[in-house]
């Protein structure tokens, strides 16, 4: 059985890791920790280094790199979203790729007005 100071020193180990964990992996919230695919231009990559440390680079080519992180999915979507398209787009997993989609759609839905000058559908 544990006594109380070695119970206490275990919570105290993983209050400090999870701190230095999550501050590493990204300040985002919401959702399934997941692995991500991204490709994005080369002039990119220090945006996508400082929101996510543990970022990892899987493949450069001459104009564009390939690049592995780990996430909240939901967080991520949010991220991804305020991002410029030209600049950055998921490759796996289909799922954040299909929760992209959804979120684009309600925005396309949302602001259809708009693109019809105003007339209400």
């Amino acid at each position: 059985m544990m006594k109380w100071s070695q119970l206490k020193d275990e919570r105290q180990r993983v209050d400090e890791y999870m701190e230095r964990y999550s501050q590493g992996i990204t300040q985002m919230y919401g959702g399934e920790f997941t692995e991500i695919v991204v490709s994005c231009i080369k002039t990119f990559y220090p945006y996508v280094h400082d929101k996510f440390r543990n970022v990892k680079v899987v493949e450069e080519k001459p104009e564009t790199m390939t690049l592995r992180l780990s996430a909240f999915d939901d967080g991520f979507v949010k991220w991804i979203i305020s991002q410029p398209t030209a600049m950055i787009k998921v490759i796996s997993p289909q799922e954040i790729k299909e929760k992209i989609a959804n979120e684009a759609n309600k925005l396309v839905a949302m602001y259809t007005e708009v693109l019809n000058n105003g007339k209400k559908d």
